[in-house]
């Protein structure tokens, strides 16, 4: 069998956009709208445009909403905006330290396509993978490239931990209530939050364990090389990954070097910690925005309640092999929602609202710039140049 590998290229280059990567992304597209319909049509069963707009209107004219009204909606147009910041500057931050400057339109290109893959791949399927790719395509090697992400997702996860695990401790006081106003979906709520705090809770230890194991990080660039092989990418065999990752230690001693940068930690999980709650509060801010309720809304108890529910429900469905979660987010959110304020109009249209700035939104613009990020490396590829020029 011919490899492709660093040291021995193949004559022919594969066609970076063949039929089945097409294919993949097409389906994953009808797979996301499909689930969009689904979800609108069954789970969001209240949802109209018509009566979103009216209590958009509501809140506006209404001079005890109007000034809170006005600010949320500034933060839910903004929020893809806001999003950048976790999902780029922490690795500009890493960049910067192996003095690596990353230009601001190659950074954009780099979040605009991370936000697209998310949007429409189950979980951490996809970007994970095209963090360490996009991270090659910028300077740095293999074993850089997978330190990085590693060190970056253990503080991500730390973080979660931190403020989620506070808030499912206090929705287990709540399952008996949650089961009684809604027992069937009620039960998928307490089962899949219970579920994706345990797996939180997993990788956490996990992402530590893992940074000091050389058997655990040579399985790892195994299954990273596998994925550059599938993507007809030059990749590392077996026996050159044994040698790296096992005798060598590349990556073990990348990931202590990374583990000791501790003000460029800081800052990391500054930025991931602002943008995680910028996340959850993008709910409330949702059903402020729809005028939920009434002004008893209004208060601070409520607003702890909503983020927790959503620190909550978005933990759970950070595992499901569904891409973005959708439909699952919706129906967890509506339950966790109508029992802990009753059934009120403005849920499932608050909940669109939330679904639109924190998902919608950023995969439509988002396929503009995985497309733009395409045509770029397809030209690099058939002039045989690197994607972006040396920094």
């Amino acid at each position: 069998m011919n490899h492709k590998t660093i040291e021995q290229k193949s004559k022919s280059e594969h066609a970076f956009l063949d039929a089945k990567k097409v294919t993949f992304i097409a389906l994953a597209l009808i797979i996301m709208i499909a689930l969009v319909v689904i979800s609108f049509t069954t789970i969001l069963n209240k949802f109209s445009f018509s009566s979103l707009f009216s209590e958009i209107h509501d809140a506006f004219i209404d001079p005890n909403t109007k000034s809170m009204a006005t600010f949320m909606l500034i933060l839910l147009t903004t929020y893809f905006f806001f999003k950048f910041f976790n999902v780029s500057v922490p690795y500009m931050i890493r960049l910067k330290a192996l003095g690596i400057k990353v230009p601001l339109k190659e950074a954009i290109l780099y979040y605009s396509t991370s936000a697209f893959l998310t949007a429409i791949s189950p979980g951490i399927l996809l970007t994970e993978p095209y963090n360490m790719f996009w991270l090659k395509t910028q300077g740095v090697t293999t074993a850089q490239a997978t330190a990085i992400v590693w060190i970056n997702e253990f503080i991500y996860h730390t973080i979660l931990v931190f403020i989620t695990l506070p808030a499912f401790i206090y929705l287990t006081t709540q399952f008996s209530i949650i089961l009684s106003f809604d027992n069937k979906s009620g039960m998928i709520v307490v089962i899949l939050a219970s579920i994706g705090i345990g797996i939180d809770l997993l990788m956490f230890v996990f992402y530590w364990i893992s940074g000091f194991n050389k058997k655990i990080h040579y399985l790892l660039s195994r299954i990273f090389n596998r994925t550059k092989q599938f993507f007809h990418l030059q990749y590392h065999t077996k026996s050159q990954t044994y040698q790296k990752y096992l005798v060598e230690g590349a990556l073990y001693r990348s990931a202590k070097h990374y583990l000791k940068q501790w003000k460029n930690n800081l800052w990391i999980a500054f930025i991931y910690l602002i943008t995680a709650l910028l996340w959850f509060i993008t709910m409330y801010a949702s059903l402020v925005v729809v005028h939920f309720g009434d002004n008893t809304f209004f208060n601070f108890l409520t607003f702890i309640k909503v983020v927790g529910s959503v620190s909550v429900v978005t933990t759970a469905n950070r595992y499901l092999p569904i891409p973005g979660g959708e439909g699952m987010m919706q129906l967890q959110m509506r339950i966790l929602l109508s029992y802990q304020e009753g059934t009120k109009p403005g849920i499932d249209n608050a909940i669109f609202m939330w679904r639109t700035s924190t998902t919608y939104f950023p995969a439509i613009i988002g396929l503009g710039g995985f497309i733009t990020y395409l045509v770029i490396f397809i030209k690099a590829r058939k002039n045989k140049k690197p994607i972006f020029k040396s920094k």
